[in-house]
């Protein structure tokens, strides 16, 4: 995955990473703005600036279960 252009964000209430001047934070398009961790954000804010889908959650195995890290 590549970021890309906040422009090109969903604006459908999709969660996405957004980021910006060495931040990076879960976000998504509230109709206003952005809302990422309770703060809005509107969308001409300077530090949004790119944002990427976010990733596939890790797959659980029943090795996982026990609550073994392996460490």
């Amino acid at each position: 995955m590549t970021w890309k252009p906040i422009s090109s964000a969903p604006k459908d209430g999709t969660r996405v990473l957004i980021a910006g001047c060495n931040q990076v934070d879960l976000g998504l398009w509230c109709g206003e703005g952005w809302i990422d961790d309770g703060f809005l954000g509107y969308e001409n804010e300077n530090w949004i600036t790119h944002w990427m889908p976010l990733p596939a959650p890790p797959r659980s195995t029943l090795a996982d279960s026990d609550g073994d890290d392996g460490a």
